[in-house]
């Protein structure tokens, strides 16, 4: 499983928010970083209300938000999207 796991990495995800932007970078070893601001070279963009994407990162589960209320989605590579489509059945995006 790791093997099908770091095969798609890294990845650069950024997160917009009405309240600003940060960006998600995980290396090829599993390593975090996290940063204020928009990266140019990214995987996936997630664009939503600063509230519901707090409360689906805080429970883990989609149910926190009311329902229809989903992000804008940029996929920008394809392994962005294949980190993406796992993430959307974890967290029921």
């Amino acid at each position: 499983m790791q093997e099908i796991v770091t095969s798609y990495l890294p990845q650069t995800w950024v997160f917009e928010t009405e309240l600003g932007e940060c960006t998600i970078f995980i290396a090829a070893d599993g390593n975090a970083r996290v940063w204020r601001g928009a990266d140019q070279n990214r995987d996936v963009t997630l664009q939503w209300r600063y509230d519901a994407l707090a409360k689906v990162l805080k429970s883990r589960d989609r149910s926190s938000v009311e329902p229809g209320d989903y992000p804008n989605v940029f996929v920008q590579t394809e392994k962005g999207r294949a980190g993406f489509n796992y993430l959307k059945r974890e967290f029921g995006l």
